[in-house]
């Protein structure tokens, strides 16, 4: 029960980084009728109406008029936390960081895009008497072993899977070409550091794997007409079309990497503070927050314990822990961001904050009516701060990485 509570803790927190980015609401038809009235309005007078509901947040939130809805209110977090050291950080060399990119990448990159861009059309031959190359398309079940106990998160079955297109760990696609169909096969492989599951980052895992079946596509002939065909695209020549690829693939694993390597210090550096005590304002803050995002869920006058039990498999007393642990995370990293930010002089501008917030809202105005409401709702749910204390935290492990140093994996 208590794997159960932690993986519904941390589906918790990946949901609401999802939230964050990109609504609080359910269902964008839900506000369709109360849209509609507002249709009328030109574009122009819907900016003009954004932009003065940005002013006068701005000039309320600077004024100090959401004082009580404020979340954190702190000058000296001394009998809180304890940072740790967050300069001179180091970080290990690992493939998921790396922005090199090879020729076979590209090659590889050219050939998957073509062979989905064919799938519909393309004949699929059942490889019945023969192993698995790369491009084939395979079914899958699969069983990942972690410190001697079978990992839930790493056991699936009847997966699809190109082989070759990198949607799995690395060594995993690579250590199936060559293997029949029947078979159960040993995969002993190393979860990157990077790995985006912090409880198993950085440990070794053996895959059982069963080869189920073997597709092997059938595409057309590789040539610049037909990528032009696929996506209307109006490259001269194949190496045009791979000197596309590859910058972006350049650009995308750069982006990926330093999105990585924070994430990794950011734990890591979570790890080295103490919590000297926890704050109860901020604590019942965000137990409340927990609650109140599953009890959105209740139907037919069912309970939260109802709830728990029903939909979530766990007791009520379990799910409370788990209010408790997201507090407690959630508290924690907010004291250090704002800890540090406070000894480096990092502070919030304004135009930092209204960027922000312009950003969150571009990508949710079809769940809100207009600017002024999506501000309303993130203030009474996350608190005014939420806006400024993402900039600072941002800001925080931008400057975190940029004084810290990758490692070279020694032999």
């Amino acid at each position: 029960m208590k794997s159960r509570m932690k993986r519904i803790f941390s589906l918790f927190l990946a949901v609401l980084c999802i939230l964050m980015t990109v609504s609080c609401r359910q269902d964008p038809e839900s506000t369709t009728e109360e849209t509609q009235s507002d249709t009328e309005l030109s574009t122009e007078e819907r900016a003009a109406l954004d932009a003065a509901a940005l002013a006068d947040f701005m000039q309320k939130y600077r004024s100090g008029h959401y004082q009580e809805h404020l979340v954190f209110q702190y000058d000296d977090f001394s009998a809180y936390l304890q940072l740790g050291t967050y300069k001179g950080m180091t970080y290990p060399a690992d493939s998921m960081i790396s922005e090199e990119i090879t020729d076979e990448q590209v090659e590889d990159y050219l050939k998957g895009i073509q062979i989905v861009g064919t799938l519909a059309d393309s004949a699929f031959t059942e490889i019945t008497d023969g192993t698995v190359q790369k491009f084939d398309m395979v079914t899958i079940d699969y069983r990942g072993v972690i410190s001697g106990e079978e990992h839930e998160n790493a056991t699936a079955s009847d997966q699809e899977l190109l082989i070759g297109s990198g949607t799995y760990m690395e060594g995993f696609e690579s250590g199936l070409i060559g293997k029949e169909a029947g078979k159960e096969i040993q995969l002993d492989l190393v979860f990157s550091p990077y790995y985006g599951d912090p409880t198993v980052a950085g440990k070794p895992v053996t895959f059982y794997v069963t080869v189920k079946k073997i597709r092997r596509p059938t595409v057309p002939e590789l040539t610049v007409e037909t990528i032009n065909a696929l996506y209307g695209s109006s490259f001269a020549s194949l190496s045009e079309v791979k000197e596309d690829i590859r910058d972006y693939l350049k650009t995308e694993k750069s982006a990926n990497a330093a999105s990585a390597i924070i994430s990794y210090l950011e734990l890591k550096l979570m790890d080295s503070c103490t919590v000297i005590q926890y704050p109860e304002k901020e604590m019942e803050h965000y137990r409340n927050h927990f609650v109140d995002f599953y009890s959105q869920n209740l139907e037919n006058g069912q309970t939260l314990e109802e709830y728990c039990e029903e939909v979530l498999g766990i007791q009520y007393e379990e799910f409370m822990e788990g209010a408790e642990d997201y507090a407690k995370e959630t508290v924690k990293g907010t004291l250090m961001f704002l800890d540090i930010a406070k000894k480096e002089n990092i502070t919030c501008t304004d135009e930092q904050l209204e960027a922000l917030i312009l950003g969150l809202y571009e990508g949710q105005a079809a769940y809100y009516n207009s600017l002024e409401e999506f501000l309303q709702e993130y203030v009474t749910i996350y608190g005014a701060d939420f806006f400024e204390l993402k900039v600072i935290s941002a800001a925080v492990m931008e400057m975190v990485a940029e004084n810290a140093t990758k490692v070279e994996k020694t032999a």
